[in-house]
């Protein structure tokens, strides 16, 4: 049993409790995917500032001292890595919708099948299930490409710059 589904029985047992019916617990079903989405909107956006934060950290102080390009090279690395993480929240992102709509469905049919168990946070069934829900499409999506394709760019002919004519 996975973690999620724990999870969600121990707190439609909580609310049980509190004799709500349910499409109330669906509603707040609904608001703690949704609080889940926004978070990983927010992660992120910090990603973007923080990996933006750390290149330019790179070049001035490949600047600063008069470094050999092979340094300014380095900043390759934290570029792919915040691009790979940024994919991640991105990728996360869409699994959350993707349950968010398999929840919402629930005020269409409540007989369906579809319908994930009651505070469930898994989304295991929606891994690859689809073009949108793999993590290459998110890490090759054009959001992210826009970004970091311009950041990598920069740096390779920032390099080729300071090798080639002593920069």
């Amino acid at each position: 049993m996975s973690r999620g589904v724990v999870l969600g029985r121990r707190i439609k047992q909580k609310l049980r409790i509190k004799k709500m019916d349910n499409n109330d617990l669906r509603v707040k079903h609904l608001e703690f995917i949704r609080d889940v989405i926004d978070r990983m909107g927010q992660n992120s956006f910090l990603i973007k500032g923080w990996g933006i934060t750390l290149i330019a950290a790179i070049f001035a102080v490949a600047v600063i001292k008069e470094v050999s390009w092979v340094f300014i090279l380095i900043g390759l690395l934290p570029a792919i890595a915040f691009w790979g993480l940024d994919s991640y929240f991105l990728w996360q992102e869409r699994l959350f919708r993707e349950l968010y709509k398999d929840v919402s469905k629930y005020f269409s049919n409540s007989d369906s099948e579809d319908v994930p168990e009651l505070f469930s946070m898994s989304t295991e069934p929606h891994m690859n299930k689809n073009y949108y829900t793999c993590y290459w499409k998110a890490f090759s999506s054009l959001t992210i490409l826009c970004f970091y394709a311009p950041i990598i760019l920069l740096i390779i002919v920032l390099a080729f710059i300071c090798r080639y004519f002593g920069g």
